[in-house]
Order: structure tokens, then sequence, then C-alpha cells
């Protein structure tokens, strides 16, 4: 096997798999580390080791300005977010909800958007995306407890909230001007995000009601493994397989990580898999699946 083919498995593996696996490490994270404290620490230091292996980067104030958008958006109001509603909601059924993000930029492209609802194969897509949703929200006592249905409802909330506010992010960063170093802008979206994240955690006493002493081995490992292989190894396989992949390629992983968090969070914290729960799963994926299919056939068309 080529050195270069290994190169390109193992970034594969970073983002098929091991993102897949950040929903089930954040669970355990946060069972005896506050949310926003969690996510603080991983983006602080990840935004941190980023920035001291791009000492030469580009940090114009036009870099710092879009880094800091893109953060705020993607990093606070997204993976914070999941944070968040992970406390009340499975880890499985929390990717699946995130899964829907290809479909939510579709709704937020408003300078396509008349286009892509003249696109019968978007039109499914959205209808799959909202279906899936409203089967979950309809089968919540199926699968969820030790959870009322308030804390339920308010967390599925904040978590679709959370994912609008990624896919705006995503669409904003798509546009955005390259300026050199993607690991410098990086380096600002994670540092500022988990500036931003830490003061959330202060604003709502987090660390008021942390005790060191009952932060357990799980939950240690669980943020050390967020930092190292979701955070700073992930990305930098994201980044390196957007500059020698086709994108579309890349997009697939939507697909794959659900199937993983859902089978993680099975395997390792007992969480239920029912009927209910493959169905919306099942039109998350099929309407991911129209999604990059209308978009590698575009791309396959434009290659002849």
């Amino acid at each position: 096997m080529s050195k270069a083919l290994l190169t390109k498995l193992l970034a594969y593996f970073m983002i098929y798999i091991v993102w897949g696996s950040n929903f089930i490490a954040i669970a355990f994270a946060i069972q005896s580390i506050p949310p926003f404290l969690t996510i603080a620490l991983r983006f602080l230091l990840a935004g941190l080791f980023f920035f001291l292996i791009s000492k030469r980067g580009n940090y114009s104030l036009a870099v710092c300005r879009e880094g800091v958008i893109t953060g705020f958006f993607l990093n606070i109001l997204g993976t914070g977010a999941l944070a968040w509603s992970v406390q009340y909601i499975p880890s499985g059924v929390a990717a699946v909800i995130v899964a829907a993000i290809p479909i939510w930029m579709i709704l937020l492209d408003f300078g396509s958007l008349q286009k892509n609802l003249r696109n019968p194969r978007l039109v499914i897509a959205l209808l799959l995306g909202v279906s899936s949703i409203l089967l979950i929200s309809l089968t919540r006592g199926s699968f969820v407890v030790a959870t009322s249905s308030t804390q339920f409802f308010l967390s599925l909330t904040v978590l679709i909230g959370g994912t609008l506010a990624w896919s705006y992010g995503s669409l904003y960063s798509k546009r955005l001007p390259a300026r050199g170093s993607l690991i410098a802008f990086l380096a600002v979206q994670m540092t500022s995000a988990g500036a931003g994240l830490l003061v959330i955690s202060l604003m709502i006493e987090e660390l008021h009601t942390l005790n060191l002493t009952v932060i357990t081995q799980k939950s240690w490992l669980a943020l050390l493994y967020l930092i190292v292989f979701g955070s700073i190894l992930g990305y930098l396989s994201y980044v390196w397989l957007l500059r020698n992949v086709e994108p579309v390629k890349v997009g697939f992983y939507a697909l794959v990580n659900p199937v993983i968090a859902i089978f993680l969070g099975w395997w390792l914290a007992d969480e239920i898999i029912t009927p209910s729960i493959l169905a919306g799963t099942s039109f998350v994926l099929l309407a991911v699946l129209l999604i990059h299919a209308r978009q590698y056939s575009r791309i396959k068309t434009t290659a002849k």
C-alpha cells in the first residue's frame, strides 16, 4: 500500500468514523464536566495547538474577523447547543438531528432557494428531513428514559437551532475568499469559540458547581479524545481531504456519522434503538444521499 493511499484512508477514517464517535464522547465527557466548559476546553486547547503549528500564518484583520464569525455560528451556537442537548437526548438521536444540516443549508441558501425548490429531488430531501424530526419528536417516549417531556422538547429545539446556526455558518465560510493558511483560520476560529464558550460557562456559573474530585476518568479521557481526535486530527484530516479529494466525496461523512453514533450509543451507553429511530435515521440518510447525489452528478457532467 502506497503512502499516499494510506494517508487518504486514515483521513477518511478520521472524518467518517472518529467524527461519528464525537457524539458519544461528548455524552461521556459531560457526565461529570459541565457541557459548556467541556466544549470550551476542547476548542481552546485545539485552537492553541493550531496557533503553534501556524506561526507564519496570515492573521490579518479580515482573517480574524471571519474566523471569529465562523467560530460563533459553528462552534459556539452549533457545538455548544449539541453539548447542552446531549444531557437530555441520547447521543445517537442527536447525531440524526445533526445529520440534517445539509438539508437546512438548502433552505438557508437564500440566493439559490427558488432554484432549489424547483428541483423535485431537493424538495423530497427537505420533506424527508422534516419528517424525520417529526417522527423523533412524536415518539420521544419510546427511547428517552428519565427525561421529562419539557426537557426533551426544549433540548430538541435547542439542538435544531444549533444545526440551523451551523448550517448558516457553513454557508458563510463557504463563500469566504481564500486568504492563505486554513490552519491559521482554524486557529482563530477555535480559539475565539473556546473563549466565547468559556465566557458562557462563567456566566451560568458552571465553575461554581465544578468539583474536580468528582470528575471521572471516563470524562477526562473523553475530553482528551475530543481535543486530539475530534478537533486536531479530525479537522486536519478534513482540510487535507478538501485539498486532495473531490469535496462531494468528503461530504459523504454526513451519511456515515449518524450510523456510527447510533451504534456506539447502543454499544457503549446502552442507548435504545427503536423502529422510530431507525426510520428517522433512514429518512435523514436518504435525504442527504439525494443532496449529495445531485452534487456528484453535476460534477461528473461538468467534467465531461
